[in-house]
């Protein structure tokens, strides 16, 4: 399986396979209807003179940074906001489980619901228990390889 990597703006390598989850459908196929547009019309004369008079090798199409770039722009004007992916390095990592904060309790609601507060736990993502090994797929393939 390969992965298609894109400069982001936080100048870190992003898998854009990844983050086009994240994308706004509709705003991904405009910037690949647009990328395709500029395909039809590539190499510009006038780039690819300038780089045959510098001496440097043919321009490359990168297409899929037009369509990350494009796709970044629009959805900052739809949203008002950045595109996650294109400004926050380590925004697939997932981090650590965030301390929640409790909601403050009553003592008369302490006293009418008989509730112990240090009974009261707040349960996050890493408090969870991860299924078992069993449950894995290839540990599904094996035992019915073992059945058949």
């Amino acid at each position: 399986m390969s992965h298609t990597y894109v400069l982001a703006e936080s100048n870190k390598w992003v898998d854009f396979d990844r983050a086009s989850f994240l994308m706004d459908k509709d705003i991904l196929e405009e910037a690949l209807r647009v990328m395709r547009e500029e395909l039809a019309n590539w190499p510009d004369p006038f780039d690819e003179a300038c780089a045959r008079r510098m001496g440097s090798p043919p321009l490359k199409f990168n297409a899929p940074q037009r369509v990350w770039n494009y796709y970044c722009k629009r959805h900052k004007q739809k949203y008002r906001e950045d595109f996650a992916p294109n400004v926050k390095s380590g925004w697939d990592q997932g981090g650590a489980a965030r301390e929640v904060k409790r909601l403050p309790v009553r003592e008369s609601q302490l006293a009418n619901d008989s509730i112990d507060p240090s009974q009261i736990r707040v349960l996050t993502a890493a408090s969870f228990p991860r299924p078992p090994a069993s449950a894995s797929p290839a540990a599904r393939r094996a035992r019915r390889k073992r059945r058949g």
